[in-house]
């Protein structure tokens, strides 16, 4: 015979339950958060170096050009954090010599620079790549970047609006 026990959970077992709970949602809040905060960091750094492009075009009215090297961001850095010593008037440097703005994103990889053109001149284009690194896409001159639908883009951030 076996003996009549009560069926059901205990408050000790439904407490228990109740703290795993709890203690997986606090860890995926906690990650959520994080990612939030670096998508922040990555935003404010492009917007940055938006706007110091944005200073160097006033001054010299045009873009730094597009450069071959790791992504095209290295000679960029350079025309950026350069002073520049024309007819005894200084311009720049647009960011800091050694300030905190990277062309490495928080996101570990290199922004990526390039010129489009929608019509209305030239724009600089900065792209983030994102977690994975990965473009997902290429940058057409004439549309911006064109996702390739390999899903790699989904995370990646950008100066301009990618469409027109």
């Amino acid at each position: 015979m076996t003996p009549n026990r009560p069926t059901g959970l205990t408050l000790v077992e439904l407490l228990v339950i109740f703290v795993i709970i709890a203690i997986l949602c606090g860890l995926i809040w906690s990650s959520l958060r994080v990612t939030h905060c670096e998508i922040s960091r990555v935003r404010s750094m492009v917007q940055s170096v938006n706007a110091a492009l944005e200073r160097y075009q006033a001054d010299f009215n045009a873009y730094p050009p597009e450069t071959p090297g790791k992504d095209g961001t290295d000679m960029v850095e350079q025309y950026l954090r350069h002073e520049f010593k024309i007819h005894g008037m200084s311009y720049g440097p647009y960011i800091e010599p050694r300030g905190n703005i990277p062309f490495i994103s928080p996101q570990g990889g290199r922004y990526v620079y390039t010129l489009v053109d929608f019509g209305k001149g030239p724009q600089p284009l900065i792209v983030d790549p994102g977690r994975d690194r990965q473009l997902g896409g290429t940058i057409d001159p004439k549309k911006g970047f064109v996702p390739d639908n390999s899903g790699a883009d989904k995370d990646n951030l950008y100066s301009i609006d990618p469409k027109p």
